[in-house]
């Protein structure tokens, strides 16, 4: 039994490891009242939409209750008492809707109830019900929860179209069909200040001649949530290419895991419109960007600029007092009186800030602190000790167990 503790115990010690802690310093407004707070990038990449990870402390050590600022979006949502929804058991939910204006249309914003699942799907279009023609080949949903809400508001893109009608189909083979609540034609308002521009972007292009394509390499400094890609293109003066957006992911078939590019989102780039698409709230450090140029010249990129939409809590602050932000990945989702309540708050709220954020997790030794690659190695080093210490224990008590047997 002692030893069964024990083993325990190391479990528990060696997951320890794995988590991540940080902190900054929150600098109230002037005035006392809730106030408004900006997420900031650097905690953005650690955290990436899980505001569940961050707490706010006042000077004794006590949480601040907080909720999050909720964007006024510019959405008409369909109900899903008029929406045409079709499931087949163990295969797939087909959604119906009719474009009966055959307005131009890109994106809808689906909302659905909060799950863990995450779902493939493609959209068809068709002016008659009875010919359907491919939109997009390919999408993939994740991220499916919210912290204040029983349902989330997930955007998914595809390239310009008015057909009559659109049809989503969502692959329901490894999970349960979604509850789709609503779905919403997208207004866009694509003015740069509603979003965020990230920051320490780079990119490389490259052409493959055989496939007669071009694929640009995006990276960022540190992993973020990237909700809107918007392309600088100086030549040709006139194109219309199809584009297709991936993101590195793992699988897994028969016990071995690869990495591959799986395709986020499809869109088509027009010397017309402005180069500037949803992503699909892809969160990653690394994306691809690949281009069908058939039988013309390649485009000339000269900026690739990747926008994220800004996140704000709102919390009661005091000016006279100082407050912390800390951040660990091993957290869950707070449990907040205001998160459920509805607070009658003016549209002007005070901004509270945010200093600089620093990590909790090194060591120090002597008057120095250990660098952050060191701190890695020490990590890891942690690690396989915990994983040498589970391995004896567990070894120890099968050894008990085969002695009481005999």
């Amino acid at each position: 039994m002692k030893k069964t503790i024990n083993l325990i115990a190391c479990i528990l010690f060696s997951c320890a490891l794995f988590a991540q802690d940080y902190s900054a310093a929150v600098r109230p407004a002037q005035t006392d009242g809730y106030q408004k707070i900006k997420i900031p990038q650097d905690i953005r990449s650690i955290i990436g939409n899980n505001l569940g990870m961050v707490r706010i402390l006042d000077q004794n050590g006590n949480e601040v209750p907080y909720v999050q600022q909720k964007s006024k979006s510019n959405i008409v949502f369909i109900k899903n008492s008029s929406i045409n929804t079709q499931i087949l058991p163990d295969s797939a939910t087909f959604i119906l809707l009719e474009n009966s204006e055959q307005s131009k249309i890109n994106s809808l914003t689906l909302q659905i109830s909060n799950t863990t699942a995450t779902k493939n799907y493609q959209i068809d279009g068709s002016n008659d019900q009875s010919t359907w023609y491919a939109v997009l080949n390919s999408g993939y949903l994740d991220d499916l929860t919210s912290i204040n809400e029983t349902y989330t508001e997930k955007n998914i893109s595809f390239p310009l179209t008015s057909y009559k009608y659109i049809r989503i189909k969502l692959d329901d083979k490894n999970s349960s069909p979604l509850n789709i609540l609503a779905i919403g034609k997208n207004f866009i308002e694509r003015e740069k200040i509603r979003y965020e521009l990230l920051t320490g972007v780079s990119f490389e292009t490259k052409q493959n001649r055989e496939k007669k394509q071009s694929t640009v390499d995006i990276t960022l400094k540190n992993k973020a949530p990237i909700d809107f890609i918007e392309l600088t293109i100086t030549n040709p003066k006139q194109y219309q290419r199809n584009a297709t957006l991936f993101v590195n992911a793992n699988r897994t078939v028969k016990n071995k895991t690869s990495v591959y590019q799986q395709p986020i989102t499809e869109f088509m780039i027009n010397s017309n419109e402005k180069a500037f698409f949803p992503t699909n709230s892809t969160i990653s450090d690394k994306i691809f960007l690949s281009i069908d140029d058939r039988d013309n010249q390649p485009l000339s990129i000269t900026e690739v600029m990747l926008y994220q939409i800004p996140v704000e809590i709102i919390a009661e602050l005091k000016h006279n007092e100082i407050y912390q932000l800390t951040v660990d990945t091993n957290w869950t989702s707070p449990d907040y009186d205001i998160a459920s309540m509805n607070l009658a708050l003016s549209d002007s709220l005070q901004n509270a800030s945010i200093g600089s954020l620093s990590s909790n997790n090194s060591i120090k030794q002597g008057d120095q602190t250990l660098n952050e690659n060191s701190g890695k190695v020490i990590l890891w080093i942690g690690i396989f000790t915990g994983i040498l210490i589970i391995f004896y224990f567990g070894y120890s008590l099968l050894k008990d167990m085969k002695k009481k047997e005999d």
